[in-house]
């Protein structure tokens, strides 16, 4: 199979945008898969959930869960309650389903 060079790249490129751009986000976002595990999370999501080891070159795996898993992820936004010891940071949570598993938003 030929691949076209310039298509590569512009592929290559707008991977590397949207990654760019979710890790920059102050907000976070993470996707599980159907059984609840967390396969990807964004910066934001790491920081909190502590996910980095020793250093950010190096990430605890399987990624640390903030939030309950939900067997169907509601289609409305939630109030979710993430316990820290200076005190509950509160999320207004949003899903989307996807193939398999879900999207999930918290601001």
């Amino acid at each position: 199979m030929l691949v076209d060079g310039l298509s590569q790249r512009a592929l290559e490129d707008e991977l590397a945008l949207l990654r760019q751009a979710f890790d920059s986000l102050p907000a976070p976002v993470w996707r599980e898969d159907g059984q609840g595990t967390v396969r990807w999370a964004n910066r934001a999501y790491l920081l909190l959930s502590d996910a980095f080891g020793d250093g950010e070159d190096c990430l605890v795996w399987p990624l640390p869960r903030l939030f309950p898993h939900e067997a169907a992820p509601p289609t409305t936004p939630r109030r979710l309650r993430l316990a820290r010891a200076a005190g509950p940071l509160w999320f207004d949570c949003h899903s989307f389903v996807l193939t398999d598993g879900a999207l999930h938003y918290a601001q």
